[in-house]
């Protein structure tokens, strides 16, 4: 990781849980939000001085989960994308499995909102997860169906077809092992 990232994570993240509450669907405030997150996706991925302990990664997963119902986001598809690559990013630096695992159920507490919008974010979100690294995630099996029961007898199709996509793709992960 570059040095200069290191020293702006800590801003990085009070940025993201400002934005996770803005209320603005401005087109700048979507690429603020756009560029702040694929910032944390590269340095996922570049870090190569081990910067992105399980500690970190702790510290920065509540507020990646918060981005699942972040206002200025849920008008744009491509935002869905830019969070799934990064917490997919955030998956693979992960070492512990406690730490996967509170990755898989912050996200899928997001399943949970109100806002059908932000439910089909985290079922998209579950899959690209269970689709990236389903072998590494088979402990969780029981507790992800869970939800995906309670999704799959949502009131929005949309929702009841992403839970039926998640669930396929966990029970492909799991039969792989």
């Amino acid at each position: 990781m570059d040095p200069y990232v290191l020293l702006i994570m800590d801003g990085v993240i009070e940025l993201l849980e400002t934005l996770s509450t803005e209320a603005s669907t401005l087109p700048t405030t979507l690429t603020l939000w756009s560029n702040t997150v694929t910032l944390v996706r590269k340095s996922l991925v570049v870090d190569d001085s081990g910067y992105w302990r399980d500690d970190r990664v702790r510290k920065i997963l509540p507020v990646l989960a918060a981005q699942l119902g972040t206002p200025c986001t849920l008008r744009s598809a491509e935002s869905q994308k830019i969070l799934a690559d990064t917490m997919v990013a955030l998956a693979r630096v992960a070492t512990d499995s406690a730490v996967l695992k509170a990755l898989n159920l912050a996200v899928l507490m997001q399943t949970r909102s109100e806002d059908a919008r932000v439910r089909l974010r985290a079922l998209g979100v579950a899959d690209a997860l269970w689709r990236d690294d389903g072998a590494g995630m088979h402990e969780f099996v029981a507790e992800t169906e869970s939800f995906i029961l309670e999704c799959a007898e949502d009131d929005n199709d949309d929702v009841c077809k992403a839970a039926r996509k998640l669930q396929k793709t966990v029970d492909k992960a799991s039969a792989s092992d």
